[in-house]
């Protein structure tokens, strides 16, 4: 009886404890960023540490317990549970192969992974390879890179950008733009030219105003369709740093030492360029398309309807540039204010100028109108000769008068215009400069390049712009030249 009335007797009343757990955001805004980081191949635990980022994370919290129920939820299976065999992906690598012919098993399952929503072993795939195309794995297994030592500070150090014509027989011409320390693409543009140098500049602008700042060096070789580039850029950095009002911000590489777009370009001529050229020399080989007939070659030019449903994730290079604290690496963005930016496309690409029409607004117009009547059939690499063909034998019936006239389709050349570099500028590609001071003026660069005097040897090789072979600095890179045999 003691002990009840000791429990019946009322002590102090106890507060109820709140819940030590952070509320979660919406599954609204979770949706998008969870698929994006899933479909990269992160795990619950990087999906939830990326995810947090992007929200106050003093208000929220997230844990991979709760990712992974709500993965559950929205479908998002790993890769064991989405149990796929060599029957099921058959299909699959079979249609990612007509497109890419060389592509090897680690990119396969970024592509399988990024277009279809699949997630499967690399072993699975390199094993499905190996039965079906084993002299095209060896040939993958052959390859081998030439190392190189590329010095850049960090994330928007520097742009650099090249232009690439091995596409001139059918007419279109790409031009791209990257950033080297993260392999970030800020663009890859294919065009009826890629020499006029007003195109050019609205390529850097349109980088810029996504990323709303600019790297603190442009690069290019000499060709002088990147002059407004050149200009452009330096206008802008003078404007906000008046103490770099004697030099040019841009730096020009001699010869072959172009080094990271030459690197990207040989990429994308072994793992990109095979499969669609193959399409596009099937359209000359069968007769479909005479480039020598204005009508056709408008018709090969136009654009097909945007597909707004469509997302294309950017890859882990756009983790390196958004997160590079995580790499132990700096952002050197400048930011540059929409006003600014609009002042620079007026004076280095006007919007007006007829080199940003891919084809006539009329002929546009009339080509939409037929595609619609014939049903609006999508349009793929397995689909576009098909639908061509369609597109032209309907605008042949179309009367005279709202066809195209011949003298509308100039030359490409005809575009090329000349846009001298800013005069009175010091060029700052100077294997002379000295380390320390002259280089923080020269670049605007306020933090050191490098802080151990053992990395002297890239410090200056910075400061020049010049790249050399590993072996010429007696370096060994094999740490990150490391491959899988499909690859």
């Amino acid at each position: 009886m003691e002990g009840r009335d000791e429990l019946d007797t009322p002590g102090p009343t106890r507060k109820k404890q709140r819940n030590q757990h952070k509320p979660i955001p919406s599954e609204q805004e979770l949706w998008p960023i969870i698929k994006y980081y899933w479909s990269l191949g992160f795990n619950d635990k990087c999906i939830a540490s990326h995810t947090i980022d992007h929200f106050d994370q003093m208000e929220y919290g997230l844990s991979d317990t709760t990712v992974k129920r709500l993965r559950n939820k929205w479908g998002l299976k790993g890769t064991r549970q989405q149990r796929h065999t060599h029957e099921t992906l058959a299909p699959f690598i079979q249609e990612i192969r007509s497109r890419f012919p060389t592509m090897g098993a680690r990119t396969m399952v970024s592509t399988l992974r990024l277009d279809y929503g699949i997630k499967a072993a690399e072993k699975s795939v390199r094993e499905y390879l190996l039965l079906t195309e084993p002299e095209a794995v060896l040939a993958r297994k052959r390859y081998q890179w030439k190392r190189k030592v590329f010095w850049c500070a960090g994330v928007n150090d520097l742009i650099v950008l090249d232009q690439h014509d091995k596409w001139k027989r059918f007419e279109l011409y790409i031009h791209a733009g990257l950033d080297p320390f993260s392999g970030y693409i800020h663009w890859l543009k294919v065009w009826w030219t890629n020499r006029n140098p007003k195109l050019i500049a609205s390529y850097y602008l349109d980088a810029a105003a996504r990323q709303e700042g600019i790297p603190l060096l442009t690069q290019s070789d000499c060709g002088r369709e990147n002059n407004s580039v050149a200009n452009c850029h330096t206008w802008i950095r003078h404007q906000l740093d008046p103490s770099l009002r004697d030099t040019l911000q841009h730096r020009w590489k001699y010869k072959t030492h172009n080094i990271k777009s030459e690197a990207f370009y040989s990429y994308f001529r072994r793992r990109f360029s095979p499969g669609f050229e193959s399409i596009l020399d099937y359209g000359i080989r069968s007769n479909l398309l005479d480039l020598a007939d204005p009508l056709e070659r408008l018709l090969f030019r136009t654009p097909r309807r945007q597909d707004k449903r469509k997302i294309l994730p950017c890859g882990i290079p756009a983790i390196i540039r958004d997160k590079p604290n995580m790499y132990g690496a700096k952002d050197y963005k400048i930011i540059v204010s929409p006003e600014m930016l609009n002042d620079a496309r007026q004076q280095w690409a006007p919007p007006d100028d007829p080199v940003f029409e891919l084809v006539p607004p009329s002929f546009q117009r009339h080509v939409q109108a037929i595609y619609t009547t014939l049903g609006r059939p999508t349009v793929s690499s397995a689909t576009f000769w098909t639908t061509y063909a369609r597109l032209l034998e309907a605008l042949r019936t179309v009367p005279d008068e709202i066809c195209v006239p011949d003298e509308i389709l100039q030359e490409a050349s005809a575009f090329e215009v000349e846009v001298p570099i800013l005069s009175n500028l010091r060029n700052i590609r100077m294997g002379d400069i000295p380390i320390g001071e002259s280089v923080e003026k020269i670049t605007g660069l306020r933090s050191a390049v490098c802080d151990d005097s053992e990395d002297e040897v890239a410090r200056s090789l910075y400061e020049s712009g010049e790249e050399m072979d590993a072996d010429e600095m007696g370096l060994d890179l094999r740490e990150f030249a490391d491959f899988t045999d499909s690859e």
